[in-house]
């Protein structure tokens, strides 16, 4: 990020701006911040974004065996929905009895809705 700042001729903060919040950037500024972007190949670290924001945009979804069509529709209904929201998913079979899958562990009840 230092070095898009430092290309753009703006600071870091402008161009945190920049990506998280663009329209509050002037558009001259803006411009400038996106030609340095662009010229550098700069891609945020969504690993650091992770950890500073404590939120990692990851769904993990296990299911029974995704190879089962209804399962298979389920997990395409998923990923789509999850696109539109620029989260991404982790999936994973249970490779335990139905039963015992559709019980939630007390990690379950930390679960939060998509935004």
């Amino acid at each position: 990020m230092k070095d898009v700042a430092r290309l753009a001729q703006v600071s870091a903060g402008t161009v945190s701006r920049y990506l998280n919040r663009p329209e509050l950037v002037r558009p001259a500024t803006r411009a400038a911040v996106r030609s340095a972007v662009e010229t550098l190949h700069y891609s945020p670290n969504t690993i650091a974004r992770s950890l500073r924001s404590g939120r990692t945009n990851l769904i993990m979804v296990v299911m029974w065996m995704l190879g089962d069509p209804f399962d298979a529709g389920v997990a395409h209904g998923i990923a789509e929905a999850a696109a539109r929201r620029n989260y991404s998913i982790f999936y994973s079979e249970a490779h335990m009895p139905r039963a015992a899958a559709l019980t939630c562990t007390p990690s379950c009840s930390r679960a939060r809705p998509m935004a």
